[in-house]
């Protein structure tokens, strides 16, 4: 997650540095890669904490995958606004999930 976290303060560099420029391969890697390296860490932390697997999170991966392509013809800045669009639509489906719900204790209980 650390990793995840660290490529993401690149990409924002990248987007405050180029904003308008044409989306460079190695930039794209990091606006979208970030993300999907957070999101597998997060991904690896519920399974060990709680014993479960995130498939919402999985899906965000795999938009984050799909919209590489298309990204790939756009702005740094563009590209940053769909994948937070993509994390924040996986936040939403998660905050809905949980309303209403006791907080989850860990498996195996500590």
């Amino acid at each position: 997650m650390v990793i995840g976290i660290m490529a993401v303060a690149i990409a924002d560099g990248i987007v405050q540095v180029h904003p308008t420029d044409q989306v460079q391969p190695a930039w794209l890697a990091m606006i979208l890669g970030g993300p999907a390296i957070f999101l597998y860490g997060r991904i690896r932390l519920e399974r060990l904490v709680f014993n479960r697997f995130s498939m919402r999170r999985l899906l965000s991966i795999a938009a984050l995958m799909v919209l590489a392509v298309p990204l790939a013809f756009t702005t740094p800045l563009i590209a940053a606004t769909a994948a937070a669009g993509v994390l924040l639509g996986m936040a939403v489906a998660d905050a809905r999930h949980a309303a209403g719900r006791p907080p989850e204790a860990p498996s195996p209980p500590f």
